[in-house]
């Protein structure tokens, strides 16, 4: 038995006990644990990465660079450039969303009056996403031509409508998450860090859940 968290095994499993409760794990619903949550229980990490490189056909050439540096610029969209450094890569640590550029691309470009401006885009995270930037690579080819790759971390943290499912394939949305002074417990004291429905086992007849 432990007593102390701090000393628990990595890979423990879950205690769960299996109980019909508040009604809020009804069917194949689960109640989760605050305080286990708040120990790491099903917390992840997820990593995605995003490239762009640096062009030169001869005839015009496409580089990184902030906006921030340029005069005469035109902008071909309204994202924000506030998190580029000098060189127009995002910084390592920040907090991005889809709204921010993580990479700034500047090229030269003649306008309809004869005048050389700046015409200044930019690489942004998938919509709707956010992150915070894990790791940048900077890189150079036989052309000396710029290579950026920028990793994005996101820390998910189990809520109320995720949904998870044991080795067994038995699946279950997260209905509640509850305090741990407001969950069971046994003669012993040993408070589980979910529970899941009985009636969950007959209806999606995963018997190897048992």
């Amino acid at each position: 038995k432990y007593t102390d968290v701090d000393k628990l095994p990595y890979g423990v499993n879950a205690i769960v006990a299996i109980a019909s409760y508040t009604g809020y794990n009804q069917e194949d619903s689960l109640i989760l644990n605050k305080t286990s949550i708040q120990r790491g229980m099903f917390n992840s990490l997820y990593f995605r990465s995003y490239e762009d490189k640096e062009q030169n056909d001869g005839s015009s050439r496409i580089y990184f660079g902030n906006p921030m540096n340029y005069k005469d610029i035109i902008k071909s969209n309204t994202m924000n450039y506030d998190k580029l450094d000098k060189k127009g890569i995002v910084q390592e640590g920040s907090y991005v969303n889809s709204d921010d550029a993580i990479i700034g691309k500047c090229g030269e470009e003649t306008n309809i009056d004869g005048n050389i401006v700046n015409k200044i885009s930019g690489k942004t995270v998938n919509f709707s996403t956010s992150g915070i930037v894990d790791k940048v690579i900077v890189t150079k080819n036989k052309d000396n031509l710029r290579t950026a790759k920028v990793r994005v971390r996101k820390n998910k943290i189990p809520t109320i409508g995720d949904k998870y499912s044991s080795r067994p394939g038995q699946k279950g949305m997260c209905g509640l998450v509850l305090e741990q002074e407001e969950m069971p417990f046994t003669k012993d004291g040993i408070v589980p860090d979910m529970i899941i429905n009985p009636h969950a086992i007959p209806s999606r007849m995963t018997i190897n859940q048992l």
